[in-house]
């Protein structure tokens, strides 16, 4: 074996390594093969090391890179990862940092994704070999390492950042955690793929000392007593783990926020122990405030560095003392090798020399090996005996170190002395060639190689104080600080790497974090949603609140860029954070509040303005800002929120969309408030700014929205106290139910009326209508004569008036100079129509009939009436059908009696001819057919009073109906027919009835049924009258071949019954009726 570690240091090497940049693959690949199975063999693989991290420095390691082949560059990596850098000595290692860090940042990027991998590997298993052997390349590697965390491989994007795990397994500065490591990679926290997301919150929260979670009480004093307190790194890594909770996935929700309660634990029990150390150093009060803990805490820190490099130095002093000692005894040692040697001289005349161009270095790197492969064969007795034998072989390595980096004469010994008799007379002669070489070597040099052997040999015996540690559950950093090594995370992630997928849920917080108040023996409390499993522990909470401020104005400034996902990820964080801060957040709502309800305008040509967090347009956003307000607002005291959001709601230069969002702002703060927390002049100011004219007459749909939003929430807060407010809110809600175009909102306002009243102790909302019937009409009539069809004091009347239902009977009568006033010819016609509807919907209301009865005369006579008169335009039209259709409701419910009627034809207005105009109606369908209901209604209103004239006008009327061009009318026309008759009085003449009957029996042969059926009724009650006139009309009509004899017969039946007895001669044959 000895021979194959010279024979290959030597020659065989070199030979090998240049067939790794040979042209052919094939000869490329079996010479890695070959340095591989050699490699295995040999006793150590320093040398080995060495050269193959050169070679693959030039080939690997710079651009362009030579080796083209993905295979090969794999095949080297891998021999790097099996073979050689987990057996070459730690110093060996230290010295190919610069090398694998210009072959890293080259494959780092390879296009073979196996390779990628493999690199990472490479950092992983250097970095677990001694921390401190990337030096200050750690940020170098930590730089080329974090833009691989965009890999489109899930598997590399995981290997990357278990490499990223070990780099900060090694010690990274605060600098670098908060520059680089934090913000490159955030981004994992969304990664799509469930397994990168549960690695990355895994090493986060191993990051902040979670191993250590389980330590007691008293472990903890230890630790702060000794120093070894741990670094959390909360500012910087605290924010990437409160991600985690609000994760798509439950189980690493639940996961990463057990997690978190774990390492508030144990970072509330190294505040409480710093308190105490604080006050017993201080002789004074121990420091409770979360600020005042987290500046002990550094301070502390920093005081344990010192004392650690205090320590340091020691040691160092030690070793110098060591060093010294070394020396002395290798000049006494100098002196036994120069007799020695003496005597080898005469014994070397046969012994077979080695060529000159053998360093001695690779020779003392071979006997080093063999050095260590005798060590290796001690055999080891018990546990006594095993500690012996680190103790020796530590030390002898030190002496190894020393001797090979200083130009000591002892080397050549040692190689004679470990060698057998037969083999050191072989290398005898070089040695002595290789003498006059080492002893002009610079002093100076040799100092320099001395101490560098020192630090490497110290750095050696910490690591192995740091393994020996380890072993018994103890770790020392590099700084005397408490660290955990990743270990076991790597274990418990190494299958995924490997290729095997772990099942899991996939269920979502779909609820976007919404929170709900729950009322518990009387007691409000804020019932949150998954993971959380009540109030956060006091040590997470006391982690958020030492750095609440700073965590939160990244947060709210990522809550204006552009992309959704990051918009996203600052809503969650910002809701946890929330949730954590619990009423501390009172002291940052100066930034808070105005985040929620800004928006902001880009630097663009054309600005843009974009909603703010509440309107943003991506919904799990907006959702999550106001799950978050709901949490501030039930911690925080309205006293605190309410006037700043005050504020930005009377801006006079905020935008419809901006109010809008205060309006929600408001709205979420008023739903998380405890009911106990609201005070009467918090309502007083709220109505008061929502009262104002700029916001409660505002016609964006989105205000009134919010507005009935703000009052919704606020009634169920406050309950009983908005009895001072109860005007105000009535007419607010009033404002939210008159909106037009939105039947949803006007549903929802009514709703919250019944709540107020409920709220108030009343059975009903028609209670305040009666009480604010008077204020309320004084305030929406006030104005009455500038309006028009889509003013808000209009809409708000109309609503007042529909909704109060027999509340404003008593005030009818003052209220007609403003209906009429408001349907005069010059106003807009559209609220002429407005007016008109009212009014027909007023009519059917219960409970007003008596009210109108009283009314008849001036609604016929004076309102309606003239709004039915004729004029040019479509619109006056629909204003003509209008008043049609009130005055049919009118007549139909009753409310005009015969008296009031007879009344009405006296007024100039005149009546009847308003309705035959109306009924002349040439191009409008609508109004002709609506005046005929209004033709039958007054018939039998006033049907008796009519003159014989004014019949005979009517029966002209009716009979150029009965030729209308439409069915419809025709149809319609026939009740108001029938009724004419039946108020139509025995002595009228007979020669107009017979000329109007021979037009309706042409009807009886008509093809629409209805009209048969209409004018047989209408035949039938004529009959009760002019029986004879109809029996010779219908006789008349039988004769014709169309006409359906079934009518003809019931009108005949009739006759019949109502002739008399003596006028048997008029009486109708069988063989008429057989014809």
């Amino acid at each position: 074996m000895d021979v194959l570690q010279a024979a290959w240091d030597e020659v065989i090497l070199e030979k090998a390594l240049q067939c790794v940049a040979d042209p052919i693959e094939k000869c490329r690949e079996l010479s890695i093969q070959l340095i591989r199975g050699v490699a295995q063999s040999l006793i150590e693989v320093d040398w080995t090391l060495k050269e193959t991290v050169r070679v693959m420095s030039e080939r690997m390691g710079q651009v362009p890179v030579l080796e083209d082949s993905e295979e090969i560059r794999f095949q080297l990596l891998s021999l790097l990862i099996d073979v050689l850098l987990p057996q070459c000595e730690l110093p060996t290692l230290k010295t190919t940092v610069d090398a694998l860090h210009r072959i890293v940042a080259l494959t780092l990027y390879d296009q073979f994704h196996e390779v990628q991998k493999k690199a990472c590997t490479v950092l992983i298993i250097t970095a677990n070999r001694d921390p401190e052997v990337f030096g200050n390349k750690t940020g170098a590697f930590l730089k080329g390492l974090i833009p691989c965390l965009s890999h489109t491989h899930s598997r590399v994007r995981i290997a990357v950042f278990q490499a990223i795990d070990a780099l900060m397994q090694c010690g990274l500065t605060q600098r670098l955690v908060a520059q680089q490591l934090g913000p490159g990679t955030k981004s994992l926290a969304f990664d799509h793929s469930t397994t990168v997301r549960e690695l990355f919150f895994s090493s986060v929260a191993n990051w902040l000392n979670y191993k250590v979670s389980l330590m007691s009480d008293e472990e903890a004093h230890q630790c702060v007593v000794s120093g070894k307190i741990p670094r959390f790194h909360v500012p910087e890594l605290l924010p990437l783990l409160l991600l985690g909770i609000t994760d798509d996935c439950i189980d690493i929700a639940v996961s990463t926020y057990e997690k978190l309660e774990a390492i508030g634990r144990i970072y509330k029990r190294f505040i409480d122990e710093l308190d105490i150390r604080v006050t017993h150093d201080n002789a004074g009060k121990p420091f409770r405030t979360p600020e005042e803990d987290a500046a002990i805490m550094e301070k502390v820190l920093d005081q344990d560095r010192k004392c650690e490099e205090r320590h340091q130095r020691e040691l160092r002093e030690v070793e110098e003392e060591r060093r010294l000692e070394c020396q002395r005894e290798r000049v006494k040692r100098e002196r036994e090798w120069i007799t020695n040697l003496n005597e080898l001289e005469s014994e070397s005349t046969s012994a077979h020399v080695l060529t000159e161009n053998n360093s001695i270095k690779e020779i003392s790197t071979a006997n080093t090996g063999d050095r260590s492969l005798e060590l290796r064969g001690k055999v080891v007795q018990n546990e006594d005996e095993t500690k012996v034998l680190h103790l020796e072989k530590n030390t002898q390595e030190l002496k190894l170190e020393n001797c090979e980096q200083s130009p000591a004469p002892e080397e050549s010994v040692s190689i004679i002395n470990l060698y057998p008799r037969e083999y050191s007379d072989m290398i005898v002669d070089q040695a002595i060639m290789q003498e006059d070489r080492k002893f002009n070597v610079d002093e100076g040099e040799t100092n320099e190689n001395e101490i560098r052997a020192e630090a490497n040999s110290t750095g050696n015996e910490a690591m192995k104080r740091d393994e020996e540690n380890t072993m018994a559950g103890e770790n020392i950093g590099v700084h005397g600080l408490h660290i955990l090594t990743n270990q076991e995370l790597r274990r418990e992630f190494s299958k995924y790497s490997q290729g095997e997928v772990r099942m899991r849920a996939t269920s979502e917080i779909t609820d976007e974090g919404a929170v709900q108040k729950q009322d518990e023996a009387g007691v409000e409390t804020l019932h949150l949603p998954k993971p959380y499993q009540g109030r956060p522990g006091a040590g997470c909470r006391l982690m958020v609140e030492a750095f609440l401020r700073p965590m939160i104005e990244p947060a709210l400034l990522e809550l204006k860029q552009w992309t959704a996902p990051t918009r996203l990820s600052a809503a969650r964080y910002l809701h946890t954070l929330m949730v954590m801060g619990e009423g501390l957040a009172k002291d940052n709502l100066d930034i808070l509040i105005p985040a929620f309800c800004r928006s902001f305008i880009t630097d663009y040509q054309e600005p843009r303005i974009l909603c703010s967090a509440v309107g943003d347009d991506d919904v799990r956003v907006a959702k999550r800002v106001v799950a978050t307000i709901h949490i501030v607002g039930f911690h925080v005291p309205p006293r605190k929120w309410l006037p700043l959001t005050l504020k930005h709601l009377g801006n006079a230069k905020a935008s419809r969309a901006q109010k809008a969002n205060v309006l929600v702002v408001m709205a979420a703060f008023l739903y998380g408030t405890p009911g106990k927390a609201i005070e009467e002049k918090h309502i007083a100011k709220i109505c008061d700014k929502l009262y104002d004219k700029d916001v409660s007459c505002c016609d964006h749909l989105a205000v009134q929205n919010q507005l009935l939003s703000v009052v919704t929430n606020l009634i169920q807060v406050a309950g009983a106290l908005c009895k001072t407010s109860t005007f105000k809110i009535f007419v607010l809600l009033l404002q939210v139910q008159s909106v037009d175009g939105d039947t949803r909102l006007q549903k929802r306002s009514g709703q919250v009326l019944e709540d107020l009243a409920h709220a108030l102790g009343m059975e009903s909302a028609r209670e305040l209508y009666v009480q604010y019937v008077h204020n309320v009409l004084d305030i929406v009539t006030a104005d009455h004569e500038g309006w028009s069809s889509g003013l808000q004091g209009k809409l708000m009347f109309q609503t007042f008036m529909r909704s109060a239902n027999d509340a404003v009977g008593p005030h009818l009568e003052s209220l007609l100079p403003l209906f009429n006033a408001c349907l005069q010819p010059d106003q807009d016609p559209g609220l002429r129509i407005g007016f008109l509807q009212l009014l027909d919907e007023l009519f059917e209301t219960p409970g007003l009939e008596s009210s109108w009865r009283s009314l008849a005369v001036t609604i016929i006579g004076k309102i309606l009436t003239p709004c039915a008169v004729w004029r040019a335009s479509k619109t006056e039209a629909a204003v003509r059908y209008g008043a049609m259709v009130a005055l049919g409701t009118f007549l139909r419910k009753d409310m005009c009696s015969q008296v009031h009627m007879e009344e009405i034809m006296k007024l100039p207005e005149g009546f009847l001819p308003v309705i035959k105009n109306c009924l002349d109606e040439d191009y409008f369908l609508d109004v002709r057919r609506a005046t005929t209901h209004v033709m039958y209604q007054f018939l039998r209103v006033g049907g008796l009073i009519l003159s014989d004239e004014e019949r005979s006008k009517i029966i002209k009327l009716l009979s150029k109906r009965m030729d209308d061009s439409s069915n419809i009318i025709r149809r319609c026309i026939l009740p108001a027919v029938e009724m004419f008759f039946t108020t139509m009085p025995f002595s009228f003449s007979d020669s107009e009835v017979k000329d109007f009957l021979l037009l309706l029996v042409v009807h009886m042969d008509d093809e629409n049924p209805q009209i048969q059926e209409g004018v047989c009724k209408a035949m039938q009650a004529c009959a009760l009258k002019k029986p004879k006139i109809v029996k010779e009309v219908s006789c008349g009509a039988c004769g014709h071949r169309k006409n359906p004899l079934c009518h003809v017969y019931r009108v005949l039946n009739v006759v019949c019954d109502h002739l008399q007895p003596s006028s048997s001669p008029d009486q109708i044959s069988s063989e008429q009726l057989q014809d």
